[in-house]
């Protein structure tokens, strides 16, 4: 997924385009991260949220793994 993310990103960026690049499935802390790093712009974390005790907490998490 990485590949094709960061793949993608080049190619926006050689055009001048500014899309949404959203990832879904599995994205909890350290793969939202590693998705944003790669150029993603939009994260869906179902489970990683909906899954946890305190989604407050789940989604804090994967935002500031995010920007580590």
């Amino acid at each position: 997924m990485l590949p094709k993310i960061r793949r993608l990103r080049r190619l926006c960026d050689e055009r001048g385009l500014e899309p949404v690049i959203e990832v879904d499935g599995g994205q909890d802390c350290a793969h939202a991260a590693q998705a944003v790093a790669a150029g993603a712009t939009a994260i869906v974390a179902g489970s990683a949220i909906f899954g946890a005790s305190d989604y407050r907490e789940a989604i804090r998490e994967i935002r500031e793994g995010c920007r580590a």
